[in-house]
């Protein structure tokens, strides 16, 4: 999201089927969200839907690392945190790309909830964070999947590097995405 942590309805809309959404849940600003959200006037005179609370949001990949090995990700910690992958069944890593993934998977954590500008855009910590940002959203999709092309229209709102599409060809997870 924004660093105002809000998303237009219209981006949203083209994500409805991903999300499990029903038809009628953007088509009025009457309806009942949780406390947690809210629907926002944005520039433009667009309305976008609103993260209105100032509790920490944690990542699924943390929540499940809370739960599997008691980590703690108090606010501005960034504990290094792999990404579960599960390469196909005939992808073999070369040596070199192994050792990659190694060093990538060691690297800091950087939440896709917590404020980024601070990374290098070209840095490997950035390129986790996308990781990070792409794992988050296909975790809240239903079949755990989307077509590439619909993610491309969040780069901007969700503050991801202009090519930040390479993921897709570099990381084991993402490979045989569509």
């Amino acid at each position: 999201m924004t660093k105002e942590r809000r998303l237009p309805l219209k981006i949203i809309r083209g994500l409805q089927w991903y999300l499990g959404l029903p038809d009628e849940f953007l088509k009025n600003s009457n309806t009942k969200l949780d406390e947690s959200f809210k629907f926002v006037e944005m520039e433009d005179g667009l309305v976008g839907l609103s993260v209105d609370t100032d509790e920490r949001m944690l990542s699924q990949l943390q929540k499940n690392a809370v739960k599997i090995g008691g980590y703690d990700f108090r606010e501005g910690s960034s504990a290094p945190l792999a990404f579960p992958l599960f390469p196909s069944k005939g992808l073999r890593l070369k040596r070199k790309i192994s050792n990659w993934l190694d060093m990538f998977q060691n690297l800091p954590y950087v939440s896709p909830y917590d404020d980024s500008s601070h990374l290098d855009p070209c840095s490997d910590v950035s390129e986790k964070r996308v990781v990070g940002v792409l794992h988050e959203l296909l975790s809240l999709f239903v079949d755990h999947s989307a077509e590439r092309k619909k993610l491309f229209c969040l780069r901007t709102h969700f503050g991801l590097p202009q090519k930040f599409y390479k993921a897709f060809q570099r990381i084991p997870t993402f490979s045989t995405s569509h």
